[in-house]
């Protein structure tokens, strides 16, 4: 032991006396646990930790799935009460629904906008959670005409009703009717998906909304397992064959179960696994990069080692020396990491997709520094091992002549370290051509003409949920009154309103033209406008005619219809005058609509992804069981253009609320920001793959400065004889240009083929990446040649300052 601290001591001298040496490879290890230390803290939230319910494992999620195991959709009601009826090996089962929307929140100070989920009695069952306080949904709250009840979660908990027990029993509205508050739920809770307060779904066959939009959850009994359910799932389907879901009716079509773990982390995994490993390759350049440098100060310490052997010091005594130098870099540069990573860690979650946001909680924790602990050991032995193999693996008269002969001698020694800057040169184009990649796609997506003009306008969602609003004429007149007092200000210069916005979700419908109901397509996008909707988005019509007023109630039913929709119905003519009928296959009482318009495409579903095919309908033609059912589903959404770059916001909301003053905004924003979170995965993942790629160019020069520095020194006889015989300074930078060329260019071309093979594997996740794949590849190769050549071009000109006189005076 008192020989090791005696090593220790003297491996935190020698690391004093070379301060350059010292700084680079602890700043080099640094920037590379920091990075990894980020990254993991992400992965962690969203994959790595356990879910909090009890029996995770027990616990599955029932989807539809195609031929090729794709998954389809959620299921309908008529499953729901199928497998909760039928199934043997599914202990309970619970429904959620609808996803992704909120609820009007009043009876308390200040009305506010909440996300919600209805769901059935033994939701918490399932998850194995129980309340904090109070109690959760028994068998009688989920009755028709039961009494409103609704637990609330922590956080609002927290926030409205400030941790105050006695909120317990206390009544509020939600969508204006009063709920009765029976349960708090425990802090850290959090169910799939996760919401601020929880309501009965009240599900039964009279009330069931059609369509597959129901989420369902269900707990297997003991012993059996996935495929086993499955198998029952099969056969009763065909025991009872109703009419589930007409688009997947298909024999193709099944039942499948997943582990709710995968509706956490299913559409995250792929990605993050891409992002996790392109910082582990930042890593190995890093490590790559410092066994490089501790790889040539080795070298240049010949003699030392030399007279160590020489004096008894044993082989393991020798790589100790390594070993422990290395130790001590990479716990301070883990412990700099750390730190480092707590202060980039904010930064990183600011660019963070709401999605990601929401998957989990995101921060530093005790994991995140057992893997900065674990992360740095593993450092320290891979980064002291070869170098330490290496030199101590020569014999003792090998290195008592090398040191006796000169510095020249070692040159063979640096194969070695030449390789791994090669090896350095071909992950950092790896990393490089990655983030290329994932960048030109970004870019593609923001170029991509979405088919509106998102700029000066601004949008102001609420949700029309109330049972004041569950009717057509009810909803029309609301909107036309915000509208109204809108258009009166006059800083607007347009207004209108719609169900579901360009790049997010709306109501979806069977529908087909009258005169061939066999060619019915079954996911039409179904937008019920007001006012001058495309005129505020400038939507330009191809043919036809915008709504107007005489479009109301008492009017002969219209529709405007996109071009995707009439090119495929009538490619050969004009769809204006032909009828389209809708919601007849789900149960919905729409009327035949003329088409009097076809406005031209805009990327509803997705900038990165075609135009599907939409229908417009004016909103006071709408039957009333479409209003309340989109109303209970969607946002009704404001579109205010400005004739300026004003901030509308305050006036939307005294609009708003001048009308109705217990109707909250859910949210308001400018549509550019709508634009912006559309894009906010692909522009992520972009953003911090080029910061690992520029970190790697960065390792890769000073690993190609750090060789030719010291294969100068090694080789100054060698150029001050060549000077002294006649060579030009302009030789000599061209000579030493030449050998670090030659070493990136082995590392580059390598490089180039595994990018060229990783292209090809991340092009289903690309947006029109493949026209310019080879001119990436030829971008990227001639910027790593110009770090290189840089690295290059700074070690020559040191080398060309040598005076020959001196150098061959001291040999």
């Amino acid at each position: 032991m008192k020989t090791l601290f005696h090593d220790i001591r003297r491996s935190i001298r020698s690391l004093r006396k070379a301060p350059g040496f010292t700084w680079i490879a602890v700043t080099t290890l640094a920037v590379g646990i920091a990075a990894n230390v980020v990254v993991y803290s992400i992965i962690d939230a969203v994959i790595l930790r356990p879910l909090p319910v009890k029996n995770a494992k027990e616990i599955v999620v029932v989807r539809w799935r195609n031929a090729q195991m794709q998954p389809q959709s959620e299921v309908s009601a008529p499953v729901f009460f199928l497998l909760k009826d039928q199934a043997q090996t599914l202990q309970k089962v619970a429904a959620v629904y609808p996803q992704e929307i909120g609820v009007n929140l009043g009876g308390i100070q200040s009305p506010r906008y909440v996300t919600a989920l209805r769901v059935s009695e033994g939701f918490f069952s399932i998850l194995g959670v129980g309340p904090k306080l109070g109690r959760v949904f028994a068998q009688t709250d989920d009755q028709a005409r039961a009494p409103g009840t609704v637990v609330l979660s922590y956080g609002l908990w927290q926030s409205t009703f400030n941790g105050d027990s006695e909120a317990i029993g206390r009544v509020i509205k939600i969508n204006g009717a009063p709920f009765t508050i029976i349960g708090i739920m425990p802090e850290g809770f959090r169910s799939f998906p996760n919401a601020d307060i929880w309501i009965p779904l009240y599900l039964n066959p009279a009330n069931a909304d059609p369509g597959s939009d129901y989420l369902v959850l269900a707990s297997l009994k003991k012993g059996v397992v996935i495929p086993g359910a499955e198998r029952e799932l099969e056969s009763l389907l065909k025991a009872h064959p109703l009419s589930y879901l007409p688009s997947v009716s298909s024999a193709a079509a099944r039942l499948r179960l997943e582990p709710l773990e995968e509706l956490r982390t299913g559409r995250f995994r792929r990605n993050l696994s891409i992002l996790f490993s392109a910082v582990v390759l930042v890593l190995l350049v890093a490590c790559t990069n410092l066994m490089v440098l501790i790889l040539v100060r080795g070298f240049s310490r010949t003699q030392e080692f030399a007279v160590r052997a020489a004096l008894g010091s044993t082989r393991g005594k020798l790589m100790r020396v390594f070993l422990i130098e290395s130790l001590l870099l990479a716990l301070l540069g883990g412990a700099i990491g750390v730190a480092l990573a707590k202060e980039l860690l904010p930064l990183v979650l600011s660019f963070l997709p709401v999605d990601l946001v929401q998957a989990g909680v995101i921060q530093m924790n005790r994991q995140s520094l057992l893997f900065a602990l674990a992360l740095s050991l593993l450092v320290a032995l891979v980064v002291g091992l070869v170098p330490a193999m290496r030199v101590s693996g020569s014999k003792i008269q090998e290195m008592l002549r090398e040191a006796q002969r000169g510095a020249t001698a070692t040159l063979r020694q640096t194969r070695a370290a030449q390789v791994l800057v090669g090896l350095e040169t071909a992950l950092a184009v790896i990393i490089l051509g990655t983030a290329l990649l994932l960048l030109q796609s970004f870019l593609n997506l923001e170029r991509v003409n979405a088919g509106f003009d998102s700029q000066q306008v601004w949008v102001a969602q609420l949700s029309l949920a109330a049972d004041r609003y569950g009717t057509t004429q009810s909803s029309a007149r609301l909107l036309d009154h915000v509208v109204s007092k809108l258009k009166a200000s006059f800083e607007v210069e347009s207004v209108g309103s719609i169900d579901g916005l360009p790049l997010e979700k709306g109501l979806n419908l069977p529908i087909y033209p009258t005169e061939k109901p066999g060619k019915i397509n079954h996911a039409v996008e179904y937008r019920i406008v007001d006012g001058d909707y495309f005129q505020s988005l400038r939507i330009p019509l191809v043919a036809g005619r915008y709504f107007s007023s005489s479009d109301d109630a008492s009017g002969h039913s219209v529709a405007i219809i996109n071009q995707t929709l009439a090119r495929k119905w009538w490619p050969q003519e004009s769809a204006i005058g032909h009828f389209i009928h809708a919601g007849e296959e789900v149960g919905f009482g729409d009327y035949p609509r003329e088409i009097v318009g076809v406005a031209a495409d805009v990327h509803d579903a997705g900038l990165g992804l075609n135009p599907p095919a939409v229908v417009f309908v004016p909103a006071q033609q709408v039957s009333d069981s479409i209003t309340a059912f989109v109303n209970k589903v969607f946002l009704a959404s404001l579109v205010v253009r400005t004739k300026g770059r004003e901030n509308l916001s305050q006036s939307i909301r005294d609009a708003v609320l001048s009308v109705d003053p217990d109707l909250p905004i859910a949210s308001l924003r400018p549509m550019s920001q709508v634009v912006a979170e559309s894009l906010s995965i692909p522009m992520f993942y972009a953003w911090l793959t080029s910061s690992f790629a520029l970190f790697a160019l960065f390792f890769t020069a000073v690993g190609v400065y750090g060789l030719l520095s010291y294969q100068v020194s090694l080789r100054a006889p060698e150029i001050g004889l060549r000077m002294a015989i006649g060579a030009t300074r302009l030789q000599i930078v061209i000579l030493i240009l030449k050998r670090g060329t030659q070493l990136a260019l082995i590392g580059m071309t390598l490089g180039l083929i595994v990018s060229a093979f990783l292209g090809r594997v991340l092009s289903n996740m690309l947006y029109n990446s493949n026209d310019v794949f080879l001119k990436l590849l030829v971008g990227e190769a001639l910027l790593l040649a110009s770090v290189a050549s840089l690295a290059s071009l700074l070690t020559a000109v040191r080398a060309s300052v040598i005076e020959p006189m001196t150098i061959l005076r001291n040999q």
